[in-house]
């Protein structure tokens, strides 16, 4: 909880301090918590501050990460948008374009997040963050994942014939 609610003043450190120096201040903030933990003598107002202080560690970096991967990635939306389309294919399982479309989700709300981390609005920075939550959950529930035999079904006829173009090669 203290994680998310930190997130907006990690948006206004971003401009002010550079997307660099932000998260090594929440690495920074992490490294003295994993050290107060591990240091502790077990006492509740120790673990109070350990928690305090990684919830700032955790919260403070979101938004110069999130607008780094942005940078980064610019047209990840589009390409997101073709793998939706070919998701859609003959022999491929259904799961499949369920997942994408789920993936999809995850991308279009955390985009949607970030701009309300740094519009400070804290509405939607709880109703896209749950949005995205749902999204991770539905990619993980059974009708969005891929029956167990799939990959060696698939890919299993290419492995044989690799294997057996190997065992020529040693020969």
């Amino acid at each position: 909880v203290m994680g998310i609610a930190i997130r907006p003043l990690g948006g206004a450190l971003v401009p002010r301090l550079g997307a660099r120096r932000t998260l090594q201040t929440g690495l920074l903030l992490n490294a003295a918590a994993c050290l107060n933990f591990g240091l502790g003598s077990g006492s509740l107002a120790r673990a109070g501050a350990g928690l305090l202080l990684l919830g700032l560690g955790c919260g403070l970096p979101y938004a110069a990460v999130f607008n780094r991967a942005g940078a980064l990635y610019p047209d990840a939306q589009a390409k997101m948008q073709t793998a939706i389309s070919l998701a859609g294919a003959p022999g491929l399982p259904p799961q499949m374009a369920k997942q994408l479309n789920s993936f999809n989700d995850v991308l279009t709300d955390t985009e949607s997040l970030i701009q309300a981390i740094q519009a400070k609005n804290a509405a939607d920075i709880k109703k896209y963050t749950d949005l995205g939550n749902a999204a991770l959950k539905a990619m993980s529930s059974p009708a969005e994942t891929l029956p167990a035999d799939y990959a060696t079904k698939t890919f299993g006829p290419m492995q044989k014939t690799y294997d057996a173009a190997m065992k020529a090669i040693k020969s």
